[in-house]
């Protein structure tokens, strides 16, 4: 199985093949290939899940995988007067064009961070500001917010977990077999 991540970034990476050794009990060759999501530096609601999708195109196009994958980090700003949650998206495309989707658990962020990102800074810019050395940000705003419980790789993995939830039937899984090809008459699995 050959997989493109559309990112540099180790953790991406590492999470996209463990995730798919654990699923499918097989080695991923993972190529990481640098490219940019077409979205601003910090995205927003809509904006995470293009950026993923760009993300995944791109790596398969520019590679001889057999899917791409693209994950984006971002930040959903809620109406009114609820807090902004961070997510991140996961796209998965394959050679038929086919694409599905994961997301993550989201954690809602504490307003020193939200009144920052309002002025234009984007999240490790607003954690680096308000946390100094304490965050880090190869392990995320989750690591600081959450005091070391849960971090940036558990929930890039959780990530792409969701998004090969509906491929799961695509790959021998024969309980799934009816889950999202006959809806109709797909009973429990």
């Amino acid at each position: 199985m050959r997989l493109a991540v559309g990112s540099a970034n180790p953790v991406k990476c590492d999470a996209v093949r463990d995730v798919y050794k654990a699923f499918f009990e097989v080695e991923a060759s993972v190529v990481s290939v640098n490219i940019g999501s077409g979205v601003s530096p910090q995205p927003f609601n809509a904006e995470i899940p293009c950026g993923a999708r760009t993300r995944a195109e791109q790596a398969l196009a520019a590679t001889d995988a057999d899917w791409g994958v693209g994950i984006e980090a971002g930040v959903v700003r809620q109406r009114g007067d609820l807090p902004p949650v961070a997510i991140q998206v996961a796209a998965i495309v394959d050679r038929d064009g086919r694409v599905t989707w994961g997301m993550s658990p989201g954690f809602e962020l504490p307003n020193c961070i939200a009144a920052r990102l309002a002025t234009g800074e984007t999240l490790a810019g607003a954690m680096t500001a308000v946390y100094g050395p304490s965050f880090d940000p190869e392990k995320g705003a989750i690591a600081t917010l959450s005091g070391g419980r849960i971090d940036r790789a558990d929930l890039t993995r959780s990530t792409v977990q969701m998004a090969l939830v509906p491929r799961l039937t695509d790959c021998g899984d024969k309980r799934l077999s009816r889950c999202y090809d006959d809806c109709e008459s797909a009973g429990p699995p």
